[in-house]
């Protein structure tokens, strides 16, 4: 029951950022300040966490790992953020959403996930709904 309430959490969460971005784009503020400081309460806030109620320790690989999925959140948000000022805010997330599928897709080439029947279905549909969510009337 946990994850399925952890996942419900990241549904609505992320979806009030599309929504807070959409709206910061809409009345003109500036996006590139409400991302600088919504990665850096991001930020303050996960480290607060992980020192109150996780251990961990830093190593090369850690920081380079998290150096380069730094900059890869960077790109994305700048991308994004391009997309929802320039193109329409459904197109824009739908095509943001194919980065929950690519990554399902390389853990399945690359790490040998087991792909079911179901998961294959599933996997299937939600590409589909994808470009359909995404298409233009």
């Amino acid at each position: 029951m946990a994850p399925y309430l952890y996942m419900l959490l990241a549904l609505i969460f992320s979806s009030a950022v599309g929504l807070l971005y959409k709206l910061a784009g809409i009345r003109r503020y500036n996006v590139i300040a409400i991302s600088m400081l919504y990665f850096a309460v991001a930020s303050v806030a996960l480290f607060l966490y992980t020192l109150l109620f996780r251990s961990f320790e830093f190593d090369g690989i850690s920081i380079g790992i998290g150096l380069v999925g730094g900059l890869c959140a960077f790109g994305a948000t700048w991308a994004i953020l391009n997309a929802l000022r320039f193109g329409k805010v459904s197109t824009s997330w739908t095509i943001f959403g194919l980065s929950l599928v690519i990554p399902t897709m390389a853990s399945i080439i690359f790490w040998g996930e087991r792909l079911t029947l179901t998961k294959g279905l599933g996997f299937v549909l939600v590409c589909i709904s994808i470009v359909l969510i995404g298409k233009d009337r």
